[in-house]
């Protein structure tokens, strides 16, 4: 991959925007008071689409940040000093 920090900071959040979405998806499915999805509702097409698509972009989002902490620790640790000290 080649991006500099501020591209690379905004494909994170972007994927992130993604995961949040397909998670808020696949809480929406009905739930027993254990917090398991039922068997039957686990069994639709609907719901194997959402959940394939959960852990598409979660990957995606794991192997992204696999990679961009390698890269850009400098920036990511005075990003976090900067923040830090403005507070």
């Amino acid at each position: 991959m080649k991006m500099n920090y501020s591209q690379a900071k905004a494909y994170k959040h972007e994927l992130e925007t993604l995961c949040n979405e397909a998670s808020n998806k696949l809480q929406l499915f009905e739930r027993n008071e254990m917090g398991l999805v039922l068997d039957h509702i686990r069994d639709t097409e609907e719901y194997k689409d959402a959940k394939d698509k959960y852990y598409t972009v979660f990957t995606a989002l794991q192997d992204f940040n696999k990679w961009y902490v390698k890269e850009f620790k400098k920036e990511i640790r005075q990003d976090r000093k900067n923040r830090y000290v403005t507070k």
